[in-house]
């Protein structure tokens, strides 16, 4: 998974604040237990003075160590009888005196065992949607809600088959380079097509199941994704907290980039594009392009070396059929 190590840091740092929270609502309620009680107090004072005591009580008498430790055992058990006894009576329980951390099974440390708690798990993903820019987008543009029924089973005129057809093709490719993600590789894929059919709708869908699997994916349009890549170009410094964002668009795992031409590329921006899916390419990152364009608009609009790296490094999914946007559905697909 490809988050930052600042991103490493802000999550440990909230778990350290919730154990924190944790830790201090704990002593609040045994304050408020002890002011009610003041002999529990007492007793737990006994209770955690036991070692010291018990070790000065044998080097002056010499005692047996294992009669000793039997003496110790039995005072320390009625001590804890009464104790719980004066907590039932006062309307508390032991597990009033507790932490109550929100994961059980780390205790609000992220880890059990040396290995990441399933909690920690969930917060990189959590992580990875924020940084994503699809969180909300996500809840409608996932498999879930794809319906093949929205897509024509019409064949219209010039095309090779029905847009459901199709679409049912794309998807069969789709789910099963999915599944196969990432050990046979990156999923570079360049989704082309009229407005309207699909594209950026399917390109969520594979964004939220690589999400899932616990992988870091980003989304921009082209038009943002270039506008940042150009003001760190002219606007560059050291310090500039911009830079993680460029390196988080060379380092994640899935970058989506949609509209692919509508930005209005100029020679600066095509080659900052061509820079970008070049060192996608040679550090193995999936990368999905989705537009509207025909590679040979592309070749004009970018370069011929652009068109080069995507028919020799992407696989090209052609969508077809009407605008979906236009047709009277209840939930549109773009």
């Amino acid at each position: 998974m490809s988050l930052s190590e600042q991103d490493y840091r802000n999550i440990l740092q909230k778990y350290e604040e919730k154990r924190s929270r944790a830790l201090q609502q704990r002593d609040l309620r045994i304050q408020e237990v002890y002011s009610k009680v003041p002999e529990i107090s007492r007793i737990d004072q006994q209770i955690e003075s036991f070692g010291i005591r018990s070790m000065q009580a044998y080097l002056t008498s010499h005692e047996d160590p294992v009669q000793l430790l039997k003496k110790v055992r039995s005072e320390v058990e009625d001590l804890k009888a009464r104790r719980s006894f004066l907590l039932r009576l006062a309307g508390y329980t032991e597990e009033d005196l507790q932490p109550v951390y929100e994961c059980p099974y780390c205790q609000d440390t992220g880890f059990v065992d040396g290995k990441r708690c399933r909690c920690f798990e969930q917060q990189l993903i959590d992580s990875a949607y924020e940084r994503s820019h699809l969180k909300h987008l996500l809840q409608q543009n996932n498999f879930d809600h794809f319906d093949l029924e929205r897509f024509s089973p019409v064949q219209r005129e010039h095309e090779p088959c029905s847009a459901r057809a199709q679409m049912q093709t794309i998807l069969s490719a789709v789910r099963q380079d999915i599944r196969s993600f990432p050990a046979n590789g990156p999923l570079n894929y360049l989704l082309t097509g009229s407005t309207g059919t699909g594209k950026t709708f399917l390109a969520g869908c594979i964004a939220k199941e690589i999400l899932d699997k616990g992988y870091t994916v980003l989304y921009l349009s082209a038009y943002d994704l270039v506008a940042q890549l150009s003001d760190r170009r002219f606007h560059y410094r050291e310090s500039d907290p911009s830079a993680d964002n460029i390196q988080f668009m060379q380092d994640c795992d899935l970058l989506i980039i949609d509209d692919l031409g509508t930005e209005a590329p100029n020679k600066a921006s095509a080659a900052d594009l061509l820079h970008l899916i070049d060192l996608r390419i040679q550090n193995g990152r999936s990368t999905i392009l989705t537009t509207n364009l025909e590679l040979s608009a592309i070749s004009k609009l970018y370069t011929d070396r652009m068109v080069s790296r995507l028919l020799g490094s992407y696989r090209m999914l052609h969508f077809v059929g009407a605008d979906l946007r236009l047709s009277h559905l209840q939930d549109p697909v773009h």
